[in-house]
């Protein structure tokens, strides 16, 4: 009987290190505000400048910070937010080959810990290397709101 259950335990192992795999996500915070004429974003937001306008409805874009960190299937990678809440986010998987790779990264925001945990949002992105997707999170007032720029590196 043992003979059995070993070799299946050691298949399990190399199954799981196998399908075991790990991204680099960075995650830009940018507080928006403003409800003016004239658009003005931070210079660090350069790769963002035509963007950030188009999708989000205000004047000023800033950005707060940008870190990176590895992301693994499994294990989620957390941030703590601009705005006191937290992000996990975990690599759901690989789709496709080569240079149409595209990363499932599962998103969650939520406030709290443990039993006192509340969820904000939870999405799943799909992306290719170098793609950045965005997240905008309602402020306390209605002309300010954090956004994140998420991005497989």
């Amino acid at each position: 009987m043992k003979s059995f259950i070993l070799p299946a335990v050691l298949l399990l192992v190399l199954v799981s290190v196998a399908s075991a795999q790990t991204v680099s996500v960075s995650v830009t915070q940018i507080e928006a505000s403003g409800s003016g004429e004239k658009v003005t974003v931070d210079p660090k937001l350069s790769d963002l400048a035509s963007v950030l306008p188009k999708q989000f409805r205000y004047s000023n874009y800033r950005q707060i910070s940008s870190t990176s960190s590895s992301v693994s299937s499994g294990q989620p990678a957390t941030w703590t937010l601009y705005n006191g809440q937290t992000l996990d986010i975990t690599l759901g998987g690989v789709e496709g080959k080569g240079a149409s790779q595209v990363y499932v990264l599962n998103v969650e925001i939520y406030t709290g810990s443990g039993a006192n945990r509340t969820n904000v949002t939870k999405t799943t992105y799909k992306r290719e290397k170098g793609k950045t997707s965005l997240l905008g999170i309602e402020g306390k007032t209605p002309d300010k709101a954090l956004i994140l720029a998420i991005k497989v590196e």
